[in-house]
């Protein structure tokens, strides 16, 4: 008796423009046996041949889908029908993208590359293998998932080799270059002086570690709370502004490279009057002696508590000099006639000015 045993495809997988043979296999029948074929891809007709005697087919699957294969075996008294297994046509696999999530990151930092991956068939793998420069320093088994995570501690060029594989097909593709830098650090903002007087230049020097060349500068100039300067980004790790008006003045600072940005705030420089001695003062220009004589010292600006150092003169000798004090007075009660005249050096935490007094004759 005639028996339609099985309808069988060389794959139930390929790329679209391969080509598949279904065999069937058919025993018993009591004359030589015809085939007819009937091709579906999905539910539609493709391919309907007229009766064969040849128990195999060939069709080249141009178009993605699911194919199947009816297949009617008669001999002279009977026939009998059965449909092969499905054989599914995917476009080829193509990897399209290896994207990094940066082109450029400091150490220390995670990169991930994420696969593009188009066509094929069924569940795909992933073959990872990470180069640093030329060297080989990660590579995965295979996996099902289409990214992969990496965070370097050496500063380097870094690509991702990426193999992606189905049921049928293997293809590779590597990604673009990931610039890997030390981290970008500022370490300290400088000014020249933590105090000075108006009208003196003032210049901060920004020190940075790590990071790319060609670091670019963002200046902000604090008087008190009030932003008094903010120019460009500049090249330049030093600023320099020379202020017009008694205050504390601090700059904040951004250093960038094509990675990093960061900020720091210099400490507070005082700027403040200069110092002058405006008057030294004694309290008569003619006395006698046994007589007090006080001079008092009038001084302008500064910075903070003021200090005194007190010389006087009978003639062109010294007859006191007292150590550096606080008081802004000086006196004396001279015992021999003569003409006296005190010398004042006056000093706050970065200056020391003096003046002479006028002659008081005793």
């Amino acid at each position: 008796a005639l028996a339609l045993n099985s309808v069988t495809p060389s794959s139930t997988s390929v790329a679209t423009g391969a080509s598949v043979t279904w065999t069937v296999s058919a025993t018993g029948g009591n004359s030589a046996l015809q085939y007819s074929y009937k091709l579906y891809r999905g539910s539609t007709v493709v391919n309907t041949p007229a009766w064969v005697n040849t128990p195999t087919f060939t069709y080249t699957l141009a178009d993605a889908g699911s194919y199947a294969l009816s297949v009617t075996v008669k001999d002279a008294s009977k026939s009998l029908s059965k449909t092969s297994a499905v054989t599914t046509a995917a476009q080829p696999m193509a990897i399209t993208a290896v994207t990094p999530s940066s082109a450029a990151i400091a150490t220390g930092k995670a990169i991930t590359w994420t696969v593009s991956a188009t066509g094929g068939s069924g569940v795909k793998e992933y073959f990872y293998k990470l180069y640093k420069g030329s060297t080989v320093v990660n590579t995965s088994v295979w996996v099902k998932t289409a990214t992969f995570t990496y965070a370097p501690t050496v500063a380097a060029s870094y690509a991702l080799s990426v193999t992606v594989r189905d049921a049928s097909a293997t293809v590779a593709k590597t990604s673009p270059v990931t610039k890997v830098v030390n981290a970008l650090s500022l370490t300290s903002v400088t000014p020249s002086a933590t105090a000075a007087a108006i009208g003196a230049t003032l210049t901060w020097t920004v020190n940075t570690s790590g990071g790319e060349a060609g670091k670019q500068y963002y200046y902000k100039l604090y008087m008190g709370g009030t932003v008094v300067n903010t120019p460009a980004w500049v090249s330049s790790a030093t600023f320099s502004y020379k202020p017009s008006v008694a205050a504390s003045y601090a700059l904040s600072v951004s250093v960038r490279d094509t990675v990093t940005t960061v900020s720091k705030t210099s400490p507070v420089t005082k700027v403040i009057l200069p110092l002058t001695v405006t008057a030294v003062t004694p309290n008569t220009t003619a006395t006698t002696t046994g007589k007090e004589i006080t001079w008092t010292v009038t001084a302008e600006g500064g910075d903070g508590a003021l200090q005194y150092y007190y010389k006087l003169y009978r003639g062109s000798a010294v007859v006191n000099t007292p150590a550096w004090g606080s008081q802004s007075t000086f006196t004396f009660t001279p015992t021999a006639a003569d003409n006296y005249a005190l010398s004042v050096s006056v000093k706050d935490s970065s200056t020391t000015v003096a003046k002479t007094s006028a002659v008081t004759k005793v």
